[in-house]
């Protein structure tokens, strides 16, 4: 549903879509935020028209501005003003984010589970690396191809019991 918001935005105003990922937030009681005052936050910053998706940390919103990572540090500054830690917060045009989607390998396949498919948005563009190396690393039926700044997974078996889990994606390809 949230995504479906996300491309009725697109093209819908002046303003350009963006949607943000907040990296670690709400996940064991750490770093607690709740989405009514990240709204609120977003507000503040000038932003229009902010929707989130449950209590996940992502955020749908539109902004006049065109630099991503501008964008990216502008929430996270504002993010540790208003709530007072740091965050990583990863930020997409809509057009780009739904290019993303479009590119993901896994599910064109017949029979495929999409529940089974993730993406892992990675805040900056890796350095070069040996994905042919990462993906021997699979266990248990595990896929991972590469994108533009996201890594797709195909979990045959749920993420929950996954090998290549976002830390470890992130170690092999030095990103944070």
């Amino acid at each position: 549903m949230f995504w479906a918001a996300a491309h009725f935005f697109i093209g819908t105003m002046a303003t350009k879509t963006y949607i943000s990922l907040l990296r670690g937030i709400n996940i064991g009681g750490q770093k607690v935020i709740k989405m009514a005052d990240l709204r609120q936050s977003y507000l503040r910053l000038g932003f229009q028209n902010t929707m989130t998706y449950i209590q996940s940390g992502n955020l749908l919103f539109l902004s006049e501005e065109s630099e991503e990572i501008a964008l990216a540090a502008r929430i996270s500054a504002q993010i540790k003003t208003d709530f007072g830690f740091e965050v990583v917060v990863i930020v997409l045009d809509a057009a780009r984010l739904a290019a993303m989607i479009d590119a993901e390998p896994f599910s064109k396949r017949e029979g495929m589970d999409l529940n089974m498919v993730y993406y892992t948005f990675l805040a900056a563009a890796p350095a070069p690396f040996d994905g042919e190396r990462i993906a021997k690393m699979s266990q248990n039926g595990e896929e991972i191809a590469f994108g533009e700044q996201v890594v797709f997974l195909h979990y045959p078996n749920g993420y929950g019991r996954a090998k290549f889990s976002n830390n470890f994606i992130e170690s092999q390809l030095k990103v944070g």
